[in-house]
């Protein structure tokens, strides 16, 4: 597999074990040529009047550039819900449903995606809850999907990207599917916009400094045999489309 930049900490465990005690459900919605300002107009006026910060509803929703969601929106609901929670989470209402059919769904050309993720704590140097106050906040997103349950050795390289994310300065939520194809996705919340990108990208330096020379190179490798597909994306938070 092409370029790989993977992350974080967990040591010598399959996926099923990773904790489980937040989640987080999501849609990707690909809305229909020339439909994207009423359904803006929509989602906007659904989401003040029926989803409002604090409630069993609420939302936060992403547009996704790039990758294979490019130009759709990323519905992020019950976020930090445990199991036992969702599983007694109120459903929407009947006049919430009414209110989408009517006047969102007739601009949606697709639900291209979704599913359940949970929260790895122990993988993750960043909260679920962002508390950044910027409501329009960017977040670059790698997606990494598993030819199957990777052994130890796999692990053991993932641990290894706790120092160098936390020496970099960087701010990353890690993510397991619960549903669907085996993915860890990782999010790195970009403290000061698109800017944060510029420059040159010191991974691998700062990872041998921490592993040993050639270390990158060599754990790198061992990555790409477990990894079967990548995709990554800007997803950034539309405050006016989301909760508050």
């Amino acid at each position: 597999m092409k370029k790989l930049i993977v992350l974080l900490c967990l040591l010598g465990i399959s996926l099923t074990g990773f904790s489980q005690s937040a989640t987080v459900t999501y849609v990707f919605y690909k809305v229909k040529l020339g439909h994207g300002i009423d359904f803006y107009t929509a989602v906007e006026k659904h989401v003040n009047k029926y989803r409002k910060l604090g409630s069993p509803y609420e939302v936060s929703v992403l547009h996704i550039m790039g990758g294979k969601h490019h130009g759709e929106y990323q519905f992020n609901s019950r976020g930090g819900l445990s199991w036992t929670e969702l599983g007694a989470a109120t459903s929407t209402t009947l006049e919430m449903k009414n209110d989408w059919a009517s006047n969102i769904a007739p601009h949606i050309e697709a639900i291209t995606g979704g599913g359940i993720s949970s929260y790895a704590p122990k993988m993750s140097n960043t909260p679920l809850k962002s508390s950044d106050p910027n409501p329009n906040r960017i977040i670059k997103t790698f997606v990494y999907t598993l030819k199957f349950a990777p052994p130890k050795e796999f692990w053991d390289v993932i641990a290894k990207f706790t120092k160098n994310w936390d020496k970099r300065g960087h701010s990353v939520v890690v993510l397991n599917s619960t549903t669907g194809p085996t993915t860890i996705s990782f999010h790195r919340r970009l403290k000061t916009g698109l800017k944060e990108l510029e420059g040159p990208n010191a991974i691998k330096d700062v990872w041998e400094e921490l592993n040993g020379k050639d270390s990158f190179d060599k754990d790198m490798g061992i990555m790409r045999d477990y990894i079967s597909e990548m995709d990554s994306f800007i997803a950034t938070r539309q405050g006016d489309l989301s909760s508050k």
